[in-house]
């Protein structure tokens, strides 16, 4: 995995700007589905269920993360917008991203509030609970690690 890293970044130095955009979003694709494979191993590996629990969680589980996906589409897209001009962040461009940015947090959390309603409909409270503690651990984990990469916005005229 590493060697195939390694390669991947070896053609994009050497690549042209145009090849590099294309790229770097087919390498946000790549590393989203290949955390995505990771997440539900490590919420398999740590969420103890009987078949029957199996049987009904996974599916509901799959169609939950697949909505979480597009708001995840919604996050992509702002931060690239917000990479355009992060080093000049325009006043009214700021209150755009902001609201966006609550927008799809409210939205994040009413998703959530929706599934563990219909999860607590398929395995017990406890392990519903579980299982909602390791996914905000998981989903912490990538907040932190976007939050290291993502820099601050400098207002517009450095105020």
């Amino acid at each position: 995995m590493i060697g195939r890293k390694l390669l991947t970044v070896a053609v994009l130095l050497v690549a042209a700007p145009t090849v590099w955009a294309q790229s770097a979003d087919e390498m946000i694709e790549v590393g989203r589905a290949q955390l995505e494979a990771d997440r539900q191993n490590i919420v398999a590996a740590n969420l103890v269920l009987t078949e029957a629990e199996s049987e009904a969680f996974w599916p509901a589980y799959r169609k939950y993360r697949a909505e979480v996906a597009k708001l995840d589409d919604k996050t992509v897209a702002l931060l690239k917008r917000y990479s355009d001009d992060y080093l000049s962040l325009p006043d009214e461009q700021a209150k755009s991203l902001m609201k966006e940015a609550l927008d799809i947090d409210r939205d994040r959390i009413k998703l959530q509030e929706k599934y563990i309603r219909s999860f607590s409909k398929i395995i017990p409270p406890a392990k519903v609970f579980r299982y909602l503690q390791i996914e905000r651990r998981l989903d912490n984990l990538v907040r932190l690690q976007l939050q290291k990469d993502v820099p601050l916005a400098l207002p517009a005229g450095g105020r």
